[in-house]
């Protein structure tokens, strides 16, 4: 499988589906990544992905797939998040990922949103352990 770092690859305007799921890809999600117009599916589940997400990651209309889960991605959900087309056919972002909720409510429209507890920013502090 793939290791390593995540690369921005998203000045291929031309990109408009990616899946590098199920690999041992590091690192964040690139800001430009977040912003592209992936049309058809952007899936890079089950890797080692941490960092968070910005509140103005891009969710094109004619999007079908997204999968963000099984990494450490963490902080706020973005807003567009809640408000799906209903073109999306797979939303799964949840699931192995802490991240604070609006109302403490995950979105509807992952499949595991029923049984997501909602992260907290209560503790936004460094921990030492000896």
């Amino acid at each position: 499988g793939l290791k390593g770092q995540m690369y921005d690859i998203s000045e291929n305007s031309n990109l408009i589906d990616l899946s590098i799921s199920h690999n041992q890809i590091s690192g964040t999600i690139p800001l430009s990544m977040q912003k592209h117009d992936f049309s058809q599916r952007f899936d890079v589940s089950s890797n080692r992905i941490t960092g968070i997400l910005s509140n103005d990651y891009k969710v094109s209309n004619t999007q079908t797939n997204l999968q963000l889960s099984v990494n450490r991605i963490s902080g706020n959900l973005p807003d567009q998040f809640y408000s799906l087309s209903s073109n999306m056919t797979t939303f799964d972002v949840l699931v192995g990922n802490r991240y604070n909720c609006k109302n403490n409510i995950p979105p509807k429209g992952d499949p595991n949103s029923s049984l997501y507890s909602c992260a907290s920013t209560d503790l936004d502090t460094a921990i030492f352990s000896w």
